[in-house]
């Protein structure tokens, strides 16, 4: 497995930023009609859509996505809807966290945030590699982007604790 760092456009910042910003006030003002004059009205709507299948508890199902913002629905837009949330209850998220560092030093304690979201079970292998052996044999600085693929892991771990949580959960 190839683990490559995606390298990120400004365009593709913003968006998630604004996404997040926007998924943090649905969250809590539970609408966000107050941005339907400088975002789309249908961008909203899925945005309110996606934070209301995140908020609902298990066993909540459509309840507090079906009746979003007042409007009556269909059987067509009943079983739209239920596409819409059984996408969004089954995505997988496996994010690092920006606020992680990207660098540590020799002997520093590693410890990295991640955003999940339907994940029952997390493996973690972690591999270590010496940069000074790298360098004298290779004469560069180490690439990050190693090819893993055939390498055994220092340390492995399973994370299963994870079971518990709802599909419609991020934590």
């Amino acid at each position: 497995m190839k683990i490559e760092k995606t390298e990120l456009t400004l365009d593709t910042i913003l968006s998630q930023l604004i996404t997040k910003y926007l998924e943090y006030f649905a969250n809590s003002m539970s609408t966000l009609d107050s941005f339907k004059d400088i975002f789309k009205l249908s961008y909203l709507k899925s945005i309110e859509e996606r934070v209301a299948v995140y908020r609902s508890e298990a066993g909540d199902g459509l309840k507090s996505f079906d009746g979003i913002n007042g409007e009556s629905v269909t059987k067509a837009g009943i079983e739209a809807r239920l596409k819409k949330y059984q996408a969004i209850a089954n995505e997988t998220i496996i994010r690092f966290l920006e606020s992680n560092k990207e660098q540590f030093m020799v002997e520093e304690s590693v410890r990295l945030t991640l955003e999940l979201k339907n994940v029952s079970v997390l493996y973690i292998k972690v591999f270590e590699f010496n940069t000074e052996t790298y360098y004298l044999k290779n004469r560069m600085p180490f690439n990050p982007n190693v090819n893993l693929d055939g390498m055994i892991a220092t340390i492995e771990r399973q994370v299963e604790t994870l079971k518990d949580k709802p599909s419609t959960k991020k934590y």
